[in-house]
């Protein structure tokens, strides 16, 4: 049986074990089997002071109806702040690994003991299933255990047909839980990894590796914050008011003409997603539209010849290393 521990706290302790307390829980627990009590500390303190590993972002939202919002989020479910989190559990509701381990770390011993409690009494879940349970140290009011299906990692389309409906009703259970339970927000995770192998394919067959030439105190900055048009503006922008590259460090030299006779010469080289192109014209600030007629549909970059190519997005670039050379010594590259 399993021995539980109470630890009185001091006023001086309590600021100390809000920030640590779910590290201290862990250990006791693994070293001991001691399910620790910290009285006069929120249970949610040590979740709440966790730091997210990712910089939380709204992708894409919509109304479905005027108080039905559904929204897509990069971030870390752990700190995630919503109502509920839904944990992608298997039926025996086991954090083995992935996102289920990462919760049950982040959210303390509190949660695979509840839910072990669940499973003695009311045997394992099926796959659709979803059931409520504290969240421990997460952020969140709740967390949500969902049994969805499984599927290889190289799956075709009559396997990931024959699970859809699986999928379907975890979700649709998921709601349900919601509902009952009077939550206003539900996180709920991908049930895999999304990736396009015929755009990924596309993407690395468009690429090039292109050359910039810039002075040197924006080198620090691009390996920062990526290309910026204001950075390094050639001398003459003949094809567009964009992020100019040459397909050559020679042809940097017709480029920025007026970094010519500084002592050291610096250019990134870089990974560029030319997309499809056409060539370029002085004053553009987007690319042109393409055929069709549609304005909204535009050229992914413009060209000025063989050796120029002008982005206008600096996600398009990806600073691969830093050239630093003068016009007597050899290349060094970092």
């Amino acid at each position: 049986m399993a021995k539980s521990l109470n630890i009185p706290l001091e006023e001086e302790m309590v600021s100390i074990l809000g920030q640590c307390g779910s590290a201290l829980t862990n250990v006791l627990q693994s070293k001991f089997g001691c399910t620790t009590v910290l009285h006069g500390v929120d249970a949610t303190c040590a979740g709440q002071s966790r730091k997210p590993s990712v910089f939380p972002e709204e992708r894409f939202s919509t109304h479905l109806s005027k108080s039905f919002k559904v929204s897509v989020w990069k971030d870390d479910l752990t700190t995630h702040r919503v109502d509920a989190v839904v944990n992608a559990a298997n039926n025996r509701l086991k954090h083995c690994g992935g996102l289920t381990k990462a919760l049950s770390d982040a959210g303390g011993p509190a949660i695979q003991q509840d839910i072990d409690q669940y499973i003695f009494r009311q045997g394992k879940l099926s796959i659709g299933d979803a059931i409520i349970a504290p969240p421990g140290y997460l952020p969140c009011r709740n967390i949500i255990h969902a049994v969805g299906p499984n599927l290889p990692y190289n799956n075709r389309k009559y396997e990931v047909d024959n699970v859809t409906p699986q999928l379907q009703r975890a979700v649709l259970s998921i709601l349900k839980v919601v509902k009952q339970d009077n939550l206003q927000s539900v996180a709920i995770p991908a049930v895999e990894k999304v990736e396009n192998s015929t755009l990924k394919h596309l993407f690395e067959i468009k690429k090039r590796q292109l050359y910039q030439r810039l002075p040197v105190q924006y080198c620090d900055l691009v390996s920062r914050v990526g290309f910026q048009r204001e950075f390094a503006p050639p001398d003459e922008q003949n094809h567009g008011e964009g992020i100019y590259f040459s397909s050559s460090v020679h042809g940097t030299e017709k480029l920025w003409r007026r970094l010519a006779d500084e002592e050291y010469l610096y250019f990134f080289a870089a990974q560029v997603q030319t997309g499809k192109s056409t060539i370029g014209t002085p004053g553009l600030i987007v690319p042109p539209e393409t055929p069709g007629g549609d304005p909204l549909i535009l050229y992914d970059s413009v060209e000025g010849g063989v050796d120029t190519c002008v982005i206008f997005n600096g996600h398009q670039a990806l600073p691969e290393y830093l050239i630093i050379c003068t016009k007597k010594t050899s290349t060094h590259k970092f």
